[in-house]
């Protein structure tokens, strides 16, 4: 398939006021690993044309994303939350991140959700409990979910499944099979996609839920710092390397690159910030 340089993606305007050619639903901008080159980062993604979310995964990290986002007018916003992995050693000020949820530059909340790979099942309790805390607030604000699972995908169904109808959100970094994500399909969740769809042959199970993933049903993201897709595995992800992980699910869905780049962030920004493009 014939690839365009970022600057030959036409359907959008260029200035960055304007729209994006790529939005980023999932990065960390906020952490450690960009504290001495956040705005660089960030200015480069600008240059292609890249809006993003920056997701904490802590309070400090949220405030952080936070701080970032309000220095913008728009292309840079904020998702905050508890990850389930800092649930033994945190506690969760749910009056503080509800303030924060209010913010008007805050719109998605999260990283929330289960995680049964880093932590032992003594935890599996209190990572619900905190989820929930989580829904609570998204129910309140009326923000989407920014939904982390790994290793838990049908006690995480099983819990969306009681506010079915209610929720929305993305189910972020799926590796699952297609057959679960028609489950979360079903609910109203979104599926969001990583590098991780550039390390996979055509034949796993993870490549035929991209494949099964309608084009108004889907987000890309970097995850970054981690994650970096190839051509840049086991370096540090950037915000700006969403294009690599379009460019491969545009392949896996045998369309044009700028069709999978016009539909993701159509389905970004109606999902987080309100508006068609």
């Amino acid at each position: 398939m014939a690839r365009s340089a970022v600057g030959d993606l036409n359907f959008y305007r260029v200035n960055r006021q304007q729209q994006p050619n790529f939005f980023d639903v999932h990065t960390h901008v906020n952490f450690q690993a960009f504290e001495q080159d956040a705005e660089k980062v960030i200015d480069e993604a600008f240059a292609a044309k890249t809006w993003m979310i920056n997701v904490g995964t802590q309070h400090a990290t949220s405030h952080r994303a936070l701080d970032l986002a309000q220095k913008y007018d728009e292309g840079v916003w904020a998702s905050v939350g508890l990850h389930p992995t800092h649930v033994e050693k945190n506690y969760f000020n749910e009056q503080a991140f509800r303030k924060l949820a209010k913010e008007p530059k805050v719109v998605a909340i999260g990283e929330t959700g289960l995680d049964y790979f880093r932590l032992e099942k003594n935890s599996h309790k209190l990572q619900e409990i905190i989820f929930r805390k989580h829904i609570d607030i998204a129910l309140e604000t009326q923000k989407p979910l920014m939904v982390h699972c790994r290793d838990a995908y049908e006690d995480l169904y099983a819990i969306l499944k009681e506010y079915q109808g209610k929720l929305r959100g993305i189910i972020h970094c799926y590796v699952g099979t297609p057959e679960m994500g028609k489950k979360f399909l079903e609910l109203g969740f979104f599926l969001s996609f990583t590098g991780i769809i550039t390390f996979r042959k055509n034949n796993d199970p993870l490549i035929e839920a991209v494949k099964m993933t309608p084009l108004d049903r889907f987000t890309l993201e970097t995850d970054a710092p981690y994650l970096a897709p190839v051509p840049h595995r086991g370096k540090r992800n950037l915000p700006v390397y969403v294009r690599h992980v379009a460019e491969r699910f545009a392949d896996i869905k045998g369309v044009t690159l700028e069709e999978i780049a016009q539909a993701s962030v159509q389905n970004a920004c109606a999902m987080f910030i309100g508006k068609k493009v």
